[in-house]
């Protein structure tokens, strides 16, 4: 199986984080996470291509990568619109 399981519970980590990122600041960590989760995932599918891993393996790995860039892309959007949020006073008004 190699490293897909960690890469899985990486995955499962990010995600409330990413989710809550906006409300929370916790987008920063989630990008760190889905980021390592992607390397992973890119490192164990050279393997599958090198023949070190079962290629049935591949579909995997290449669906766990994916959720990993998107998880990204989804972090990213988030702290841009934090810094948004932050910059406006938003925060403040939410907490009167």
């Amino acid at each position: 199986m190699g490293r897909a399981r960690m890469v899985t519970i990486l995955l499962g980590v990010a995600a409330p984080l990413t989710v809550l990122g906006v409300l929370t600041c916790t987008s920063l960590p989630a990008v760190f996470l889905s980021l390592y989760a992607h390397r992973v995932a890119a490192e164990e599918m050279k393997r599958v291509s090198l023949g070190e891993l079962d290629i049935d393996e591949l579909p995997r790995l290449t669906r766990l990568r994916r959720i990993a860039f998107w998880m990204m892309a989804v972090c990213g959007l988030s702290f841009a619109l934090q810094l948004v949020l932050l910059s406006t006073g938003w925060y403040e008004e939410l907490l009167r």
